[in-house]
């Protein structure tokens, strides 16, 4: 088993923390604090309602929410002996029509004994209840008037609350299944994830162990709720070792990520977890003078993770608050996949991560992968803009074994580049209902994932998703690499460019989509991919305005749903490259 900390998931409701709890963000510039008695309280009032208006004793319980709310709701279906189901909320769509599509596609997979949305989402959860064929409309989300007005929003200090001892969960331990979890979506439909309790309390038990967690250490996060990440690693693992959360909501961090750096520099927080692309935003939207006056020295763990990590990123994160206490070695790049319940490896405490340039025009999957450099992330001459260089995402966590695989599916030595296959004790149970055919699979005892990579002196490299990259004269192109070489092209911003790849019968394609309007960019951009790629492969460019580019919930391009409505002929932008000339009227 994983660690000697696991526990169970609602052992802390026997013995709850009252000088410990959760601070949710409030829309000004308080904080909301519910200590762990009052969570308690909250969690069997929910338990109780959930008891009360499920249509079957057993099965799942489809949540869409954040707050409050969605935390007593998700542990009191796990209290009641349902299994929590979070669905990602509206406002992560690009429209209403696409949401209740997908939360359609979802809720069919799940077949809820009970749906529980907040106000604002009941019109959109329950359209998508009805095209699932489902029979019982969603119900409000809401914590009851006791829990509302026992505490009120005006108190972030534990001196304020005088609470009665908490009620204990109301029936049996967590279910078996103690979470269905939907992927992100960034390759076509979203599938449920069955993770089983063990699942669950293994990867809470391995990540405490990682972070070697303390009863005082304040965690602080700005991701979404729903997703794995956000829910596991930020939410339920502090909740299960009682301590400290700071909570803000992803539009909040959006309008103004300086209140996430200010746990850190002026609340003593010490560990959070975000994708490069949140520390990215946030180098963007905070000046130096906002920085003066604070203190990183206590952030021991910055987590990095659910994408493709840019050491050019964190270097210039580490080198702009690196003068207020900041040090690169807590940055811990990190390897994982809902799959997995959450986290399969992830670099050490207390050591600055290296970054390796791999020789990719010798690259090829079953060989070994050949390095050309490596360097520390404030060796930031060396690294330059980025392009081509990986991570390390550390050592297996305890209980977690990963193996590279060959085309074959047989065990390649190390230093070889291959599929990235995990065992072990978080190793979810399979999905639920029949899964579409995909890369990410269950086989052999083992999670084939999809993802291509090597272990390099007992560390993780992944290089990227076996469906983003095609091999050109012998070597391997990936998406990634091509996005991030595109973002040096004035004119093409970050995050707002994605690169498709496919093969068809008349050859091999890379596609640019851009979101921005026509301009010299778009002969730069064109050139630049057919500099990397020679002759062979056709190199497309096209463009259109702001949500061209799909994306899953946790903020990834979704590339081959774009390449599948680029074939079909749905994508919405316009080809300027090559130029198509115009018919004659």
């Amino acid at each position: 088993m994983a660690g000697e900390r696991a526990v169970g998931l609602l052992d802390w409701m026997a013995a709850p923390r009252p000088d410990r709890g959760l601070h949710f963000a409030a829309d000004g510039e308080g904080w909301d604090f519910w200590s762990y008695p009052r969570l308690t309280r909250a969690v069997a009032a929910q338990a109780g309602s959930i008891e009360a208006g499920r249509v079957r004793r057993e099965g799942c319980v489809s949540i869409v929410g954040s707050g409050p709310a969605f935390v007593a709701a998700f542990v009191g279906a796990l209290a009641a002996g349902n299994t929590p189901s979070p669905l990602a909320p509206p406002a992560f769509a690009s429209d209403r029509d696409a949401y209740v599509a997908h939360a359609a596609a979802a809720l069919r997979i799940a077949r809820p004994t009970l749906i529980l949305a907040e106000e604002a989402f009941l019109g959109a959860l329950g359209a998508a209840a009805e095209l699932a064929g489902l029979d019982q409309p969603p119900r409000p989300l809401v914590l009851s008037e006791a829990d509302a007005e026992a505490v009120g929003p005006v108190a972030d200090s534990p001196r304020a609350l005088e609470l009665p001892e908490a009620a204990p969960p109301p029936l049996g331990p967590a279910p078996n299944l103690a979470l269905l979890q939907f992927t992100s979506g960034s390759t076509g439909r979203p599938r449920g994830v069955r993770v089983r309790r063990e699942n669950l309390e293994a990867n809470i038990a391995a990540i405490r162990e990682w972070l070697e967690m303390g009863a005082d250490d304040v965690t602080a996060t700005w991701l979404p709720l729903h997703h794995d990440m956000g829910l596991i690693g930020c939410l339920l693992t502090p909740i299960v070792n009682q301590s400290d959360v700071r909570i803000i909501r992803p539009e909040q961090f959006v309008a103004r990520p300086l209140r996430w750096l200010e746990c850190f520099g002026r609340g003593g927080a010490a560990l959070t977890a975000a994708p490069n692309f949140g520390f990215a935003y946030a180098l963007r939207r905070v000046r130096d003078a906002d920085l003066e006056g604070m203190d990183f020295s206590d952030w021991r763990a910055a987590i990095v993770g659910a994408e493709r990590i840019d050491p050019a990123t964190l270097g210039e994160f580490a080198a702009r608050l690196g003068p207020h206490g900041f040090r690169a070695s807590a940055f811990l790049p990190a390897y994982g996949l809902a799959e997995a319940t959450l986290a399969v490896s992830g670099g050490r405490l207390g050591r600055e991560p290296r970054a390796v340039l791999p020789d990719w025009s010798r690259a090829e999957p079953g060989e070994p992968l050949p390095l050309l450099a490596e360097a520390e992330l404030l060796e930031r001459e060396r690294i330059g803009a980025g392009e081509g260089w990986l991570v390390g995402c550390g050592a297996p966590h305890a209980g977690v074994e990963v193996s590279i695989l060959d085309g074959e599916g047989e065990r390649l030595p190390d230093g070889h580049l291959g599929e990235i296959a995990v065992a072990g004790d978080s190793v979810a149970d399979g999905y639920e209902g029949e899964a579409p055919d995909h890369a990410t699979r269950f086989a052999g005892g083992r999670l084939h994932t999809g993802d291509l990579g090597a272990i390099v002196d007992g560390e993780l490299l992944v290089a990227g998703r076996t469906g983003d990259a095609l091999s050109v004269r012998g070597r391997m192109v990936f998406a990634e690499d091509l996005e991030a070489r595109l973002v040096t092209v004035d004119g093409v911003r970050r995050g707002r460019c994605t690169v498709l790849c496919g093969g068809e019968a008349g050859g091999d394609r890379l596609v640019a989509v851009v979101e921005a309007a026509p301009g010299p960019w778009v002969e730069q951009a064109a050139a630049l991919i057919r500099a990397e790629v020679g002759t062979e492969p056709t190199v497309i460019v096209l463009a259109g305005p702001p949500g061209t580019i799909e994306r899953t919930s946790s903020g990834k391009p979704r590339r081959q749903v774009m390449w599948r409505a680029l074939h079909d002929g749905r994508l919405a932008a316009e080809q300027l490259w090559p130029h198509r000339p115009k018919r004659k009227s």
